[in-house]
């Protein structure tokens, strides 16, 4: 299994000058068929630091949500590691399909 897409998007955070990015994680099997249950670790870095950690639903997608942002203009957030009880991640096939390439299906940047 692998990531087949990393997105991002940042949101405001009411009427403060806060915002925090939320990047969608999809990971696939070597068939490209949605992969249930698997579990995304990464690490937030850039204007905040941190990890994050979810579980992929039946659509093989999961969002992960950065820590407040203060100030600075943009985060990244990086995939260190997938575990699946039956599956094995292979990082050398991450990719991003998306037109235009927004990442590099391992890392993502998220301006604000």
């Amino acid at each position: 299994m692998h990531v087949a897409d990393l997105d991002g998007v940042a949101i405001s955070k009411g009427n403060s000058n806060q915002w925090a990015a939320t990047v969608t994680v999809t990971v696939v099997d070597q068939g490209e068929i949605p992969v249930s249950g698997a579990t995304v670790t990464g690490a937030w870095s850039g204007a905040v630091s941190g990890t994050g950690t979810g579980v992929t639903g039946s659509d093989g997608k999961v969002i992960l949500t950065s820590p407040n942002v203060r100030s600075g203009n943009s985060v990244t957030f990086t995939v260190t590691n997938v575990t699946h009880s039956t599956l094995t991640y292979d990082s050398t096939q991450n990719e991003d399909l998306d037109v235009p390439r927004d990442s590099n299906g391992t890392t993502i940047t998220v301006a604000r």
